[in-house]
């Protein structure tokens, strides 16, 4: 999977979410046998994918708008952290093949 691939094919049954506010949230691993995610946010937020315990996120990390799905590569083990830009919210997380 490249950064920017919509044709990266989700693994049904497999979505997580979490809530995020002015502290971060954090998803649980990604599925070993996943390439990629889809994330897909119900408000802006900033978000990290990471391989550590807990993401520190920050507001330089990546944005993302809300309600809009974004792709991105993921190493193995990934977990996805997040923390709002103005509104609480939930992150939802896709593994993809």
């Amino acid at each position: 999977m490249t950064p920017h691939d919509t044709t990266a094919s989700p693994m049904g049954g497999q979505t997580v979410n979490f809530n995020y506010t002015g502290t971060a949230g954090t998803s649980s691993a990604m599925p070993s046998s996943a390439s990629g995610v889809r994330l897909r946010s119900t408000t802006a937020c900033f978000v990290r994918i990471s391989t550590e315990g807990t993401a520190a996120v920050a507001t330089t990390d990546f944005p993302l708008d809300a309600l809009s799905a974004e792709y991105f590569p993921i190493p193995e083990g990934a977990i996805i952290s997040a923390i709002r830009e103005t509104a609480d919210g939930v992150l939802y997380c896709t593994p993809c093949a």
